[in-house]
């Protein structure tokens, strides 16, 4: 700097030092900025912005602003140092050490000296501590934590010093997804995937990624190339069945072959067995003394779906007939996971063991009935159950159709889904329990709306039916049709999206579009937009009848709804996963909730929404009769799901004939 620099430059950039060097890095940064409004050109606010970057932790910013005041001083001592230190600090040895002897052959500027941390000039430890920058680790540790705000904020840090990292870019689509910003999402994961065009698990993310947004089409090309590039992908696999459930039914009929592909694909030595024994519910003689050892396999996928399900068995088991173990194959934090540990008699994390040392577990753990809830979900083990690890082996509640052929013995089912589950299990026998094969412990306090007159539904504050919708654009984009007629029926209705995060603005755009096109997109609003509010309970405030989805139900959502005092219509699928809403209702009393045909669907939420009386009486009463239904009685469920667990270890116990 020169002393024909404007004087009021040269002040603004003093007080940016003296607040540097007094630790006020908020200020410094203000007055620096306002200096090189003054002088665009000059190195030493750049230089400024460099170092408070780097105590903010923002290694990519801090090279970006220090390698443009190098530019502008080449010569400038402290400059290369700082950046011989920014790009240590990231892993850039070549570049680290260029700087560093580069800074040993330049003057230093008697402004700025001593402005670099005592710390920042210490040669050695910069370079002893060259590695992998420490924001993807600590960017997958906030992912493990489930905060997700700060796990996005250092994969940008990451991008912004190596913009082709790979992992990052998939972290960061995954952490989009957590967020809703869907748009986002899919254009980090399709990144990644194109820099890494042999890598599979990238191809797999990215139909994940196109699946959630509901560009269906569009995932299973994804789904294929992966199990191009690794024919033997679990994942792969397993994306490509959970993808053919939100599919139309053309699609979804290749399901059991695709599943029987699957099971040959990656554990090729697996049999689907002609026939299994049948069991009677009511044999249970002969049983010896000890504990029946029962284990259930539970994915990240069947915590965020069937929580409250699983948990109705752990809080109810008979403690003295019953030895239960969970393997947990999930690895992220749920805040939900201490408190079922304290439900079960063992809890064992098994998600970073291989297949063969688990089946070794297993069999040694003595399981005698293993219940499997993760399905075909992309993060279930096949591989392992298909090992047969237990003599008895069921599926619960997995998405989209219980366990895979060869993986399962029996799966539970019920009047409403037995008929698919024999279609489409791939060999599996159905087993049924006398009040149907789930029950629902409770709602979370996230749900109780203190400040909410839940006596008045929105229909008496509005004057017009809000019907609700969950916003999921994967089930969206299968149901639009559905919702359509309904609006049209109902001319002054709305429809709510929503109990679910508000996504990007992109992918807003995109649905209300979708709706559009149906002529219905001027009365869909999603949950946000305008209240600003996405609280679950706030969902269920705001909206008079729930609408479910097909050909994929909800599940938890519709047992929400009815604890809220909200009536909820369903449709009878074509598939497992589209009978599960006719299986809650059915168990919570609510047959005549439960449509057979899209046009009587259309005539179900007519008539409820017709009968605004009504709609205030059940806000009042629905609450009350929901917890007193078979689907709410947690106890009598767990006393049936055991004598079943009884019977089946009893026949499994008995010596062969």
């Amino acid at each position: 700097m020169t002393s024909s620099e404007p004087q009021a430059f040269q002040d603004e950039l003093d007080k940016a030092v003296q607040a540097f060097r007094a630790g006020q890095t908020e200020e410094s940064i203000g007055r620096a900025e306002a200096a090189r409004r003054l002088n665009p050109g000059a190195a030493e606010p750049l230089y400024l912005l460099g170092l408070a970057a780097v105590s903010l932790n923002d290694i990519g910013a801090a090279i970006r602003m220090l390698e443009e005041a190098h530019r502008s001083d080449p010569d400038g001592r402290e400059i290369a140092e700082a950046l011989g230190v920014a790009h240590g600090r990231a892993g850039n040895l070549s570049e680290s050490l260029y700087y560093t002897k580069l800074a040993l052959a330049l003057d230093e500027n008697p402004r700025l000296a001593g402005l670099v941390p005592q710390s920042f000039l210490d040669f050695e430890a910069n370079i002893g501590g060259v590695r992998q920058s420490a924001y993807l680790m600590d960017a997958s540790l906030e992912f493990f934590m489930r905060r997700f705000d700060q796990a996005a904020d250092l994969c940008r840090r990451e991008l912004n010093l190596r913009p082709g990292n790979v992992e990052a870019h998939r972290l960061m689509g995954r952490v989009a997804l957590e967020l809703g910003r869907y748009e986002e999402a899919t254009e980090s994961l399709e990144r990644a995937a194109r820099l890494a065009p042999r890598d599979a698990d990238g191809f797999v993310y990215w139909a994940e990624g196109l699946r959630k947004q509901g560009r269906l089409d569009g995932a299973l090309e994804c789904c294929r190339e992966a199990m191009r590039l690794d024919p033997a992908s679990v994942a792969a696999r397993c994306q490509l069945l959970t993808t053919l459930a939100y599919m139309p039914f053309a699609a979804w009929r290749t399901y059991a072959d695709e599943a029987q592909a699957a099971v040959a694909a990656f554990a090729p030595e697996t049999t689907v067995p002609s026939s299994v024994p049948p069991v009677a519910p009511a044999e249970t003689s002969n049983k010896p003394d000890t504990k029946i050892q029962i284990a259930f396999l539970v994915n990240e996928t069947a915590m965020l779906r069937d929580i409250a399900f699983f948990e109705s068995f752990l809080a109810h088991y008979d403690r003295k007939k019953f030895f239960v173990r969970v393997y947990q194959q999930y690895s992220r934090i749920f805040g939900e996971t201490s408190r079922l540990q304290n439900e079960a008699d063992d809890w064992r994390p098994v998600y970073n063991i291989d297949d063969e040392t688990l089946a070794f577990i297993a069999g040694n753990d003595g399981i005698e009935v293993l219940v499997d809830l993760c399905g075909a979900s992309p993060d279930g083990r096949p591989a392992f159950l298909a090992r047969r690890p237990a003599p008895v082996r069921i599926g619960w509640l997995g998405f989209p159709q219980g366990s895979l052929p060869g993986t399962g013995d029996w799966v539970l089912s019920d009047s409403l889904t037995a008929e698919c589950d024999a279609r489409d299990s791939g060999g599996m026998r159905t087993c049924r329990l006398g009040g149907g094969f789930m029950s629902y412990l409770g709602a979370s306090v996230a749900l109780e709306d203190e400040t909410a007159d839940k006596n008045r539904p929105p229909v008496v504050v509005n004057g017009y039916v809000t019907f609700g919708a969950v916003l999921d654009p994967a089930r969206i984009v299968g149901s639009m049709a559905l919702w359509e007629r309904v609006l049209r029926e109902d001319p002054d209705a709305r429809l709510l999206l929503g109990r679910a995060p508000t996504p990007d603005e992109g992918t807003r755009r995109r649905l209300l579009a979708l709706f559009e096109q149906h002529g219905v997109g001027d009365r869909v609003v999603i949950q946000g937009e305008t209240e600003g509010n996405t609280a679950p309970a706030a969902f269920y405030t705001a909206i008079d009848i729930l609408l479910d989805s097909l050909p994929v139900n909800g599940t938890m959502e519709l047992c929400e709804a009815l604890w809220r005092g909200v009536p909820v219509v369903t449709c009878l699928g074509d598939r497992r996963a589209g009978r599960i809403g006719a299986a809650i209702l059915s168990a919570a009393g609510r047959d005549d909730w439960i449509a057979k045909t899209p046009e009587d669907f259309t005539a179900l939420a007519h008539r409820l929404a017709s009968d605004r009386s009504a709609l205030t009486a059940w806000r009042k009463t629905l609450p009350g009769e929901f917890k007193k239904s078979r689907l709410c009685d947690a106890k009598k469920f767990a006393t049936e799901f055991g004598a079943l667990f009884e019977s089946l270890a009893t026949t499994a116990r008995a010596p062969a004939k």
